[in-house]
């Protein structure tokens, strides 16, 4: 059926593999089919490959023409290793099995950055007004799985998302309970990076941590928790922002932002964030936004095949 209403356009397949899931779409142009997008967990999936040819042949689809794949993972030479599940991506092998078609790799937030000005309106939730409205450089923050942030730039006509792997740079020192938590984590682990406490894993911990530290029969654990990491988000997130200057908007997406959103406001992430000394007024600036669209990735991949990159250019290297 989805094929039938291709008729003879062209299309591309699109995908977004996470650290939990696998999402899987088709496109014409920069479009979503809506009625192509799946979701698969990683845990119930061998390979990727054999995932694509399942996905295209349960769609009823001929081999794409092209192809974007987002991976949760630094890439290097179309190449890419998740960094949360054993599996090596290859994009010429993955080209080998779709009859050598053009297959482009990216960092899954480097999509979310190209996705960014696809998003509408009623797909972003508003967490601080700044002053500040218009500029040609965003900020993708993804707290889910792992952590990682991208610096989008507008730039003639085009969009550039640079690859980052910034969640595993050092964690920045903040109030007494994230000072202790840090030495808790550097006497396990040798070093605090910023993923230790905002990514899946690093929010279980927390969440460990609190409940052994805390009074666990009334609020002080769960008060703590949401503390901790909205405090701690509060200030990468206005570390990266001073490095960036995104006047265009700053957007955070992830499990672990969303799962915490409702408590962002009135657990210190919007005085974190402002929390810049003598710049404190300058962080007034800034919007900040929830992604609530969890399709942006894709709709960033199909950005990156609209931008007519010649084949065989490495979108990873080339940003």
């Amino acid at each position: 059926m989805i094929a039938e209403s291709y008729g003879n356009h062209q299309y591309a397949l699109v995908a977004d593999i996470g650290g939990t899931n696998t999402r899987f779409a088709l496109t014409t142009g920069e479009v979503i089919d809506s009625s192509s997008v799946q979701r698969f967990e990683n845990a119930r999936i061998s390979d990727l490959n054999s995932a694509i040819e399942d996905y295209l042949r349960e769609c009823n689809s001929p081999a794409p023409q092209e192809a974007c794949i987002a991976v949760a993972g630094p890439v290097a030479q179309n190449r890419a290793e998740l960094t949360n599940r054993d599996w090596d991506i290859v994009g010429q092998d993955v080209s080998d099995r779709l009859g050598g078609i053009p297959v482009y790799l990216i960092n899954d937030l480097q999509a979310v950055g190209y996705g960014l000005h696809r998003l509408r309106k009623n797909d972003l939730m508003p967490l601080f007004q700044g002053s500040h409205e218009a500029g040609n450089r965003q900020l993708a923050i993804n707290a889910g799985t792992g952590f990682n942030a991208v610096a989008v730039h507008h730039v003639d006509g085009h969009y550039l998302a640079a690859p980052s792997e910034c969640g595993h740079t050092s964690l920045p020192h903040g109030n007494r309970e994230v000072e202790m938590l840090r030495q808790h984590i550097e006497s396990r682990n040798g070093f605090a990076s910023v993923e230790d406490i905002l990514s899946g894993r690093g929010a279980k911990m927390v969440d460990h941590w609190t409940r052994q530290t805390c009074d666990a029969a009334d609020k002080t654990a769960s008060e703590t928790y949401h503390r901790i990491l909205a405090e701690t988000l509060g200030a990468i997130t206005r570390d990266l922002t001073l490095t960036h200057l995104p006047f265009g908007g700053i957007f955070l997406t992830g499990g672990v932002g969303r799962g915490i959103a409702s408590q962002l406001n009135h657990s210190g992430f919007v005085e974190s964030f402002l929390s810049a000394g003598r710049f404190s007024e300058f962080m007034r600036q800034f919007s900040i936004h929830l992604i609530c669209d969890d399709q942006v990735a894709l709709k960033g991949c199909a950005v990156c095949l609209g931008q007519q990159l010649p084949a065989g250019d490495d979108i990873s290297d080339r940003d």
